[in-house]
């Protein structure tokens, strides 16, 4: 971390999307003037704006400033459907956020939205204008905090810093502006887990501690800052820090396909990548790139603990990323102590769900319910020095934070239910024995085995089950609750297979006596080479596999979670494993009408009443009109006479 020039800012990355109070004032000033296309009855927007934008929108329980912002959102977009604001060249719908133009109008009946292209742009402006005079009060003290917590000349304030600047800026009717930036703050936040944050406060310790064995100092904004890059994203994005240093740690390299292109490109912008650390699986391909680009001095150091693919490490070989930072720049050094040590066993025991610590558990269930990581990660490096970590965010008032967001995730666990299969797989020293024997599938007549859960069993159990999409602003079921979770529920099965989608499919081993299977060798074989882990923790993205049925599949979501079980299925047999037979143990709530079914059931039976009423009291409805009409329609067919009636009574 020394090679490079010491007034150069250094960028340390977190996995995940965050921001600051600074980032949050940039964003709501840029809910004024944001790119938006329509195509095909859809808006869309950039995927990072589209997160914020979707949150706002779906927004439970709207403020007055929300609203106003409801409003400027709702208009840009309508503006858009004109011939100007089409796709641009190369569109991949896969790259932006989708809001439905019907689901628009419907959510937002209230805006009057119409139909009508020239009408629409009309509105829109009417929107906007009504948006503006609602915001017109906080407007000045946005555009001075952006100014105020943007000069970096003395180093950027922490986010408790940040909040304080907030409030004496807005004392007086304006003094709710604190709610608002840290709501739009936290709204961005997604992805992320302990050990990706507590890399990057180990990789800023260890600068600080650099910088006072030279009489100097490290400050936050001015010599280093946290920065963002979700996967499969391009680094490009750190090209508008301009000159800086990048220092990267467990980012898989997997999950990058372009970094070759993306870190020389990086090299035309100023920034260089200084560190990249990783414990995840890489391919001899993926080491060899990283070679040459240290060769080129295009990247100043690597180092890769995780497996070779097709290797598998013992387990006391296993490390993470916050170990690997801590045994390359903080071990046995001036700034090595009980902190440093706190934090690397906390995440170590998050990242292989062994040995968990109360701070561990309490930063990873702050993580995943969207609180600040840069918050976090500034609380947790000042609490290094006297190792109170634990104190410091129990007084910040986090611990109520986590024990609310494991209170909403408990009545979620439900939903947890709804879509479940178990694979049941006959073990390898049993395949040729019953190749010849009774088949255990759907339908079967045969017996199938009691069930059991140790290595002795005739059957390994799989469970796939389908990660539950939460609502904004909502915490996310990590994996390791997950696994807690369905270890309880369903304690016969071996392993979980946990699905986000057909973009990602994370695989546990629960049952920690079965050593049936490798699953850092096996999830390359159902997604691509670059995936992979280690035999009880591994990830692959199912979709990049050449045999992926992409035009029968497509997204996995609940309505076709099903149909992937089946592929997934044959998948395993043609592995050379022997799926018996599979189990539906989804439990799926009552289905409850949607708000637009509840819609079309009160029309239908509105036309419904009133064709009767119309058939009741309308005279043309009566006997005697229909008679006379179908008379004047067919006038060779003759009446009969009826009840005294005559032709001349027609008349």
């Amino acid at each position: 971390m020394n090679s490079s020039k010491p007034d150069r800012l250094k960028l340390i990355v977190i996995h995940g999307w965050g921001g600051t109070f600074a980032e949050a004032v940039i964003r709501v000033k840029g809910l004024f003037h944001f790119d938006a296309f329509w195509d095909d009855g859809n808006f869309h927007v950039d995927k990072r704006v589209g997160t914020l934008l979707r949150q706002l929108l779906r927004h439970p329980e709207p403020d007055t400033y929300v609203q106003a912002f409801q409003k400027l959102i709702v208009g840009r977009l309508v503006a858009c459907c004109g011939t100007a604001a089409r796709p641009p060249e190369g569109f991949d719908k896969d790259d932006y956020y989708r809001f439905p133009d019907l689901r628009l109008a419907d959510d937002f009946a209230t805006f009057g939205i119409p139909v009508m292209p020239g009408a629409r742009q009309r509105r829109a402006d009417q929107l906007r204008r009504e948006a503006l005079k609602e915001l017109d009060g906080i407007m000045p003290a946005i555009d001075s905090l952006g100014a105020t917590l943007t000069d970096a000349k003395k180093g950027a304030p922490s986010e408790v810093e940040a909040r304080d600047l907030i409030r004496e800026q807005t004392e007086g009717p304006d003094g709710d502006l604190v709610e608002l930036l840290e709501m739009v703050r936290d709204m961005h936040e997604t992805g992320g887990d302990m050990d990706t944050v507590s890399s990057a406060v180990l990789y800023a310790h260890a600068m600080q501690g650099q910088a006072r064995a030279t009489g100097a100092e490290a400050l936050y904004g001015r010599d280093f800052r946290f920065v963002f890059i979700n996967y499969h994203e391009r680094l490009n994005a750190l090209s508008q820090y301009g000159q800086s240093d990048v220092l990267m740690a467990d980012l898989p390299i997997g999950a990058f396909p372009h970094f070759d292109e993306d870190v020389r490109a990086l090299a035309e912008h100023g920034v260089h990548v200084e560190r990249f650390e990783d414990h995840h699986p890489y391919t001899p391909e993926q080491h060899a790139m990283l070679e040459k680009l240290v060769a080129d001095g295009l990247l100043g150091m690597f180092a890769l603990s995780g497996p070779l693919q097709g290797e598998e490490l013992p387990e006391d070989a296993l490390k993470c990323g916050t170990d690997m930072v801590y045994e390359s720049l903080i071990e046995n050094q001036a700034w090595d102590g009980p902190g440093v040590r706190t934090l690397r066993a906390a995440a170590h025991g998050e990242d292989f769900v062994t040995n968990r610590t109360d701070l561990g558990v309490l930063m990873t269930g702050l993580i995943k319910g969207n609180a600040c990581k840069v918050e976090l990660a500034q609380l947790a490096l000042d609490s290094i020095e006297s190792d109170d970590a634990m104190e410091r965010m129990r007084a910040r008032g986090w611990g109520a934070v986590a024990d609310r967001e494991e209170t909403q995730i408990k009545e979620m666990e439900p939903r947890l239910n709804e879509n479940v299969f178990v694979m049941n797989l006959r073990r390898a020293a049993r395949a040729g024995a019953d190749a010849g024997g009774q088949a255990y599938g759907p339908g079967s007549d045969a017996p199938r085995p009691a069930r059991g859960r140790d290595e002795t069993d005739d059957y390994v159990r799989i469970l796939m089950v389908l990660a539950v999409q939460t609502e904004p602003g909502m915490p996310r079921l990590s994996i390791g609750r997950a696994c807690e979770y369905f270890s309880e529920t369903v304690p016969e099965a071996d392993y979980l297979f946990y699905c986000y989608g057909s973009s990602l499919m994370v695989a546990r081993r629960l049952n920690q006596a079965d050593l049936a299977m490798n699953l850092g060798s096996m999830m390359p074989e159902i997604g691509s080479e670059a995936d992979g882990g280690h035999s009880a923790a591994a990830v692959c993205r199912p979709d990049t596999n050449s045999q992926y049925p992409h035009r029968l599949l497509g997204r996995v979501a609940e309505g076709n979670f099903v149909h992937f079980v089946r592929y997934m299925v044959s998948r395993m047999n043609g592995l050379g494993q022997d799926v018996a037979w599979t189990e539906d143990r989804s439990v799926r709530p009552k289905t409850v009408m949607r708000e637009g079914g509840k819609k079309l059931l009160i029309v239908t039976l509105v036309a419904i009443l009133v064709g009767i009423l119309l058939v009741v009291l309308h005279p043309a409805f009566r006997r005697t009109s229909i008679e006379k009409s179908n008379n004047a329609f067919f006038p060779q067919i003759e009446l009969p006479e009826k009840d005294g009636l005559q032709e001349n009574d027609w008349q």
